[in-house]
C-alpha cells in the first residue's frame, strides 16, 4: 500500500524552537538553529531567513564538517543565532539549495551536545486540530491511499501563520520502501498565489517516521484554516 500525500496544510505564525548558542564558534550546513541537529525545524528557519544576503563563507561547502562562520550577517533570528546559519553552501545569499543540499542531504545528523527543539504542549486542549482525512473509505493492496491534511475548523481559524513540521509516525511494514510523497495541494490557504510556500519532507521507510515541513518564503505571515 502506498501513501500519497497530496495536500497539505500548516504552519504556525514564525514557530521557532528555542535557540541554544552551544555551538557559536562552528557552522555546521545544514543545522540553521545552532542547536547540533537537523531536523525540520530547521527548515523553518531557512524560510525565515530566505533570499537574505551576507557575507560569503571561507571555503564554504554543504560537506557535514565544522566550518568557520563569516561575518556576522546584519539579522539574526531571535535568540540571536546569525542568518549566515542558514547559508548552507556558503555563497552569501539563502536560497532554495541551501535546503536541499544543505538541510535535507544532512538530515538527522548531529555535531556537539544536541539540545533538543523544545515544542509547546497544549494542555488547554486549544491548539488547532491537525488532522488526516482519507480520501477512499478504502484501498486493496499495492493500492495507492490518498490523504488530505488539514490544519484549524472554521471556529478556531489560524492567524499570523508562517511554518509548521510535524512528524508523521506509520506501521513500516504497511508500505513499500520510500513509496510514501507529499505533494501541497494547488489551492491550499496557506499559498493563495502558488509561489510562496515550499514544503520539505523526510522519510525514514525503515523506522516509518517521516517529518513533514510547510514554510512561506515571503516573510509575510498568513491567516486561514483548511487545507
Amino acid at each position: 500500500m502506498k501513501h500519497c500525500f497530496t495536500c497539505y496544510t500548516l504552519v504556525w505564525g514564525i514557530l521557532l524552537a528555542c535557540i541554544n548558542g552551544g555551538h557559536a564558534h562552528q557552522l555546521c550546513p545544514g543545522d540553521v538553529n545552532n542547536n547540533g541537529i537537523v531536523n525540520g525545524v530547521d527548515w523553518l528557519y531557512w524560510g525565515v531567513a530566505f533570499d537574505k544576503t551576507g557575507a560569503a563563507r571561507t571555503g564554504g561547502s554543504v560537506n557535514w564538517t565544522a566550518q568557520v562562520p563569516p561575518a556576522p550577517w546584519v539579522l539574526s533570528f531571535p535568540g540571536g543565532v546569525n542568518y549566515a546559519y542558514a547559508d548552507a553552501d556558503g555563497n552569501g545569499i539563502i536560497q532554495l539549495q541551501d535546503a536541499r543540499d544543505g538541510i535535507a542531504a544532512n538530515f538527522w545528523r548531529t555535531h556537539g551536545q544536541p539540545s533538543p527543539d523544545a515544542y509547546r504542549i497544549d494542555t488547554t486542549h486549544q491548539a488547532p486540530l491537525l488532522a488526516l482525512e482519507p480520501q477512499q473509505l478504502s484501498v486493496s493492496p499495492n493500492s495507492n491511499l490518498t490523504l488530505d491534511v488539514y490544519l484549524g475548523s472554521d471556529d478556531n481559524t489560524l492567524t499570523g501563520v508562517y511554518g509548521l513540521t510535524f512528524v508523521l509516525r506509520y506501521d513500516p511494514y504497511a508500505l513499500r520502501q520510500r513509496s510514501l510523497s507529499f505533494t501541497r495541494a494547488a489551492n491550499s490557504w496557506l499559498d493563495p498565489q502558488g509561489n510562496t510556500l515550499q514544503a520539505f519532507i523526510h522519510n525514514d521507510s525503515i523506522q516509518g517516521r517521516a517529518e513533514i515541513t510547510l514554510v512561506r518564503t515571503n516573510h509575510t505571515n498568513i491567516s486561514g484554516y483548511g487545507l
